[in-house]
């Protein structure tokens, strides 16, 4: 029994120490580990561009949000009929904007892991 456990310690050493040699010394070693960072730092560099896609497109959303409230709020009380149809389609259209704004935070929430950046609000209200 003590002979086993010495003769499968040897191996285990011997199967280490040739791992080492062989990753670290060998060009083919070093290939396979130069090989794995690279697939790793795709990846990541992957996951940054789709963040950054998904963070663009949710600023332009929040941009138009904010430019039709804002025209929203500049005709709402208007005397003109004209330009109350105009605020009317301003809401409207803001709406519109929330509500496809709310799905797509939804269907990419995967991507901030549960931390939005300051200026990415989780909801926008309809008016």
């Amino acid at each position: 029994m003590k002979k086993r456990t010495i003769v499968a310690g040897a191996i285990a050493s011997l199967l280490l120490s040739g791992s080492m040699i062989f990753f670290g010394c060998t060009p083919v070693g070093r290939g396979i580990i130069v090989g794995y960072q690279y697939d790793m730092a795709k990846v990541e560099e992957n996951d940054y561009a789709n963040r950054k896609m998904v963070e663009e497109q949710c600023r332009a959303y929040i941009a138009s949000y904010n430019a039709d409230i804002r025209g929203y709020e500049q005709y709402k009380e208007s005397e003109s009929e004209l330009e109350r149809s105009w605020a009317e389609s301003y809401r409207q259209r803001a709406n519109r904007t929330a509500a496809t704004y709310n799905e797509y935070i939804t269907k990419n929430s995967y991507v901030f892991k549960d931390h939005l950046p300051d200026d990415i609000p989780a909801k926008l209200e309809y008016v």
